[in-house]
């Protein structure tokens, strides 16, 4: 399954973050040793990442305001993916003695049941999550 988008920039952000930590450490360790060159290298990176950090949070600001504005089509409220399979998940039914195939949208409601049923047994204790 392909990364998701927030992911991306969420490790990118995090990245940043630590660099600047590393940056502001070695301008002190400069400032603490009198290490005139040394503070100058930590200042020049503490901007250039202060900037390319400011325009990731455009890019993310961006992103969300097209999520948002992007219409969620699903009338079962499924993400994408959820539909997908939904729609690969059930083969024929045995129904009044016949087996017939579901429609998709008859695929999307028994996936949202069967999702909601799950997360029911979650909550009250009856599934309990294991790590792998």
């Amino acid at each position: 399954m392909a990364f998701k988008y927030e992911d991306l920039i969420l490790d990118q952000s995090q990245r940043m973050q630590a660099e600047r930590a590393e940056a502001v450490a070695d301008s002190e360790a400069g400032r603490q040793t009198e290490d005139i060159a040394r503070c100058r290298e930590a200042g020049d990176r503490i901007l250039r990442i202060d900037a390319e950090h400011a325009r990731l949070e455009q890019i993310a600001n961006q992103h969300v305001m097209r999520q948002q504005a992007r219409p969620h089509g699903n009338p079962n409220g499924l993400s994408p993916d959820e539909v997908e399979v939904a729609h690969n998940m059930f083969g024929p039914i045995k129904r009044n003695g016949q087996y017939v195939d579901l429609s998709n949208d008859e695929k999307e409601r028994l996936y949202l049941e069967q999702k909601n049923k799950y997360h029911y047994k979650l909550a009250t204790g009856q599934y309990s999550r294991q790590s792998q």
